[in-house]
Parts: C-alpha cells; structure tokens; sequence
C-alpha cells in the first residue's frame, strides 16, 4: 500500500480573501513572501526528496519567466488540454511533461501520482480556486501558510473560501507584521494554521481569538458561493449562542448577500437540492392571505407543520387555537394588516390593508417612489402568532436599464436567519416574488438583495453542512412564467398539471391570478439533498 504524502497550501489573499485579479496576483511581486513561498515548497525532511506543487493551468500562466518551472520542484499542472498551457522559458519545450513538469486532469490525479512517485517528500497546492477548494475539503490538508497581505484596497476577481473550523490559529503561528515589496511598503503577516486533529495531544495550545485577526469578508458578496462563503464564515467566527429551541447556534449579525436575477437566471441553490415545489406553494398560500398549515400539509409540503402543532400552540400560550391555526402571520399581514384576527375559518374580506394590491398600484402608477414596501412586522399582533416572522420586510425598487427596460429589485429583511435550512427557501421565495411582481407590471427582473441581523447555524447542523461545502456550485437555473398579462377576451386555457379539471383564464391580470403551474424552472440539476433537522 503506497504511503500517503503530506498536503499542504500555500497561498497569499488580502484582507477581504481575494487570492487574484485577472489571471495574476491582485498586487505588486512581495520579495518576502516569495522568499518564503519558496522556502515553504521546496524544504522536506527527507534528504534527496523533492516536493510536488499542484496548481492549475492559469496559476501555471502567471509564473514568471525566470521561474518557470518553479526550480527544484516537480510541477503539477491540472488541465484537460496540455497543448494549450503556455511556455515562456527558451527551451522549456524539451521539458514538456518530463521529470520536472507532470500534466493530471484533476486534483484527485495530482495527489495520486504525488502518493505514487518515489521522487517526492511533500505536496504543495499554490492555487488556483479550484485546487484551493479540492485541497481545503479533503482531510488529507495538514496546514495552511497563509500571507495576509493587509490592504483590502486590492480589486480582486477570486476569493479563497473560508477555513472549515478544523483548522487552528495558534499563537506562536502568528508573524509580526512586516513591510514588503519592492519601492512600496505594503504590511504583510504570516499566518499558519493547522488541522487540530494532528495535535491531540497539545491540549495546552493557546488559540488565538485576538478579533483582529478575523478575516474580513469580502464587501459584497454574491451568488451561491457567497452564500457558502458566509455560512462557513458563521460556524468559523460566529459566537456560539443560546437560542429559543434550546439547540444552540453559531451567530454573527448583520451581512447580506445579493443574488442577480436578469436574464431570467433564478438563484435555486445547487449545492443541495431546494425544495421548489415547497417554496412556490408556499408563497401563493402567503398571497391567499391563509393562515392554515393544513393547506399546506394536505399538499404534503410540511415545513409550517412542527409550528402549528397542538403542542407548539400550547407552548405559546395559544390553547385556544385549533391545530394548524397559526394566527396573523405573514399572508394575513401582506393583504389585512391592521385587521382584528379571529381565526384561520373567518372571512376577512375587506378588512384590514391589503398591502400587496396596493404594492402592485404603486409599481404600475409610481415606479419611481421609495416607498414600495411590504411589512409582515406588527407589534400588537405578535403574541396572536405561533412564530413571528423572519422575513419582516420586503421593499422594491425600480431602475432603467441601459437597454430602456425597467427593472425590480427586491432588498428583503430578515431578522433571523436559519442559513442551512431557511435562507435557501428564502432566497427563492422572494426573488419569485419578484418575477411575479415584475411579470405582472411589465417590467425586468434586477438583484435580490438579502440583507440579514441574526445569521445562524444551528449546532446540529454543522456536521452534514460540511458535505455541502465539499460541492462546487453549478450554473443557476431559469425561471419564466407561462401565462402573459393582458386582457382576457373571455378566452381559457386548460390547465394540464393540476389533478383536477381546471380552465384558466388565458392571461394572468392580478396578484391572485397566479397558480403552481405558470411557473417553469429549466435547467435546475443540483446535488443530493442533505437530511439536516429542523430547530422548532
């Protein structure tokens, strides 16, 4: 049995974990930090053993001319086309997949010629994200040498993902603070974390919590990967807290992710699957106004059912609730909010502020106003709900395009925010919202900005989280909607993909004119889903 080779990473991000900018380092040569990147991959304790520095094609690009190959090294090049890698040194051809260059298709490959190989004594990823992402998922990273490079001004275009709670900061792997590169004093500091499990035994390891030393993230993050990013960010750095369903979570407050919705792309995550059927069946109920979860679980989507139990209502102090009345919670607020609750059997036609109908007014007679806004958050109705709401406010916005097309853009407020179960449902919730909203007022979709106080992971969630992290996230679904708006004309269109006889109006003309089967989502192959329970 071949013997496995120790792996380790050697990379160099800035304050907000950007690592590159358009195929080379976001800054200026450091002479110090190559000093020790050479020092770190070439230096083994085995005598007449070299080391193995895995990278990927582009990172093989942005070598200079004097150091490619990196010297006394064996350079590990991943790529499906080696014809297309490029050489710079005079005579580097002769070389080509020698005993100083190694061509592999994929990370995996890399690490198993290195096991295989008699020549080496260490492996070394340098980059780039893809490497980065294979290497700090798999158990056999050992260590990180990482260079903060402490200047968050550098415009990035990669980001290094954030460290599994694995590894460790210790303080005697912290450097003081040093000045580097040539004609510039840029503050640098080296930092190495190691993988706690190779230390069992050093129980008296001081871990350093200075708040300094925390990574920054990124000031915008976006899409799934900053989703990921963020929630990884949360177990790392969040502080362990106390929460309502005794479990206990990682905490942080206050960040937000924007998610791009133009060209009918529709952020369904693919790093697990999202129950879409749930989400959409979910929001019409909110925009019937119902208050029942038995609509919902007579639908087998279930999500309301551990809220609405007998024993769930008792302990709110609700006894006098029949099972499945949740009282004035989000689809009451959204079309009466104002209006005395009595309970999910009475008809509340008429009664309270439709908040909604108004909205859609607004975005069809003032596009333009800053004040189109949707509250669920009522102060003197929350002790009548079985849970207030998360997602408390949603306000929309109206720009021009540059092709003359005026775009929606939601900016929702969550309160609190179940990062591994809820924000994906919530992600998707409110960015149909927003499609339906634009559908129905003739507009484009813009961006979902999520903005979020309390994010949290809950502590039984951690564990399976880490599959999803090893899961590199797909190209997002589409979504359209099939039904147009318009007139009518008395025309009707039979609706195949409900069990029973329906015929439709032709065209969609209100908010409650929509149903399961307008909307369409194509191109959604996302991984497995992840078992994980839900906190009630």
């Amino acid at each position: 049995m071949q013997k496995q080779k120790p792996v380790e990473l050697v990379v160099a991000m800035n304050r907000n974990r950007g690592i590159g900018y358009k195929g080379d380092l976001p800054w200026p040569r450091l002479a110090k930090d190559m000093t020790r990147f050479r020092e770190h991959t070439t230096n083994n304790d085995t005598p007449g053993l070299l080391n193995a520095v895995v990278m990927g094609r582009k990172t093989w690009d942005s070598l200079p001319i004097a150091v490619q190959p990196l010297p006394n090294r064996i350079n590990v090049i991943i790529t499906s086309n080696k014809d297309a890698v490029s050489w710079k040194k005079n005579g580097a051809k002769e070389i080509h997949e020698g005993n100083t260059v190694i061509f592999v298709n994929s990370y995996e490959d890399a690490i198993k010629w290195a096991d295989s190989s008699d020549k080496i004594a260490k492996i070394s990823v340098i980059g780039g994200l893809l490497p980065f992402q294979s290497a700090l998922s798999s158990p056999r990273t050992t260590t990180i040498h990482l260079t903060e490079v402490l200047n968050a001004k550098n415009q990035c275009d990669v980001f290094l993902p954030y460290l599994s709670s694995d590894f460790i900061l210790n303080a005697d792997d912290v450097s003081e603070i040093v000045m580097d590169g040539e004609n510039l004093d840029i503050p640098t500091q080296y930092l190495t974390y190691q993988r706690k499990t190779i230390h069992p035994q050093n129980e008296h390891q001081k871990i350093v919590i200075n708040p300094s030393l925390k990574p920054l993230l990124p000031p915008e993050l976006s899409g799934e990967q900053g989703y990921l990013d963020l929630m990884r960010y949360t177990i790392n750095y969040g502080q362990e807290c106390k929460d309502r369903t005794g479990v206990g979570t990682r905490s942080l407050f206050g960040q937000h992710v924007r998610y791009n919705l133009r060209n009918n792309s529709f952020p369904l995550f693919t790093t697990k699957r999202v129950f879409f059927r749930g989400v959409l069946i979910e929001l019409l109920w909110f925009i019937k106004g119902s208050t029942n979860s038995n609509e919902l679980s007579s639908q087998k989507v279930h999500i309301w059912d551990g809220n609405s139990s007998r024993e769930f209502l008792d302990k709110r102090g609700l006894t006098h609730r029949a099972v499945g009345d949740l009282g004035p919670v989000y689809g009451f607020q959204w079309r009466h909010f104002g209006a005395d609750y009595i309970d999910f059997n009475a008809d509340y036609t008429g009664k309270g502020h439709d908040q909604l109908t108004e909205l859609v007014k607004m975005l069809k007679t003032e596009p333009d106003s800053r004040r189109l806004i949707i509250s669920a958050w009522n102060p003197p109705a929350l002790d009548d709900m079985a849970l207030p709401p998360c997602h408390v406010l949603s306000q929309f916005r109206v720009y021009t395009n540059t092709q003359g097309e005026q775009e929606l853009s939601c900016f929702l407020y969550q309160r609190s925010c179940d990062m591994a179960l809820g924000v994906p449902f919530n992600v998707a919730s409110y960015s149909l919202l927003t499609y339906m909203l634009a559908h129905l007022c003739g507009m484009k979709c813009g961006d979902l900005v999520h903005c979020m106080g309390d994010v949290h992971v809950y502590l039984n969630h951690i564990e399976p989280l880490q599959e999803q992290f090893n899961r590199i996230p797909m190209e997002q679904p589409t979504l359209r909607i099939a039904r147009p708006v318009g007139e009518n004309n008395g025309e009707n269109i039979h609706d195949e993909e409900r069990s029973e006889n329906v015929d439709l109006p032709a065209t969609i003309n209100t908010i409650d004119d929509f149903v399961y089967s307008d909307f369409i989502v194509e191109g959604y192959s996302p991984y497995a889903t992840i078992k994980m329970d839900m906190a009630v």
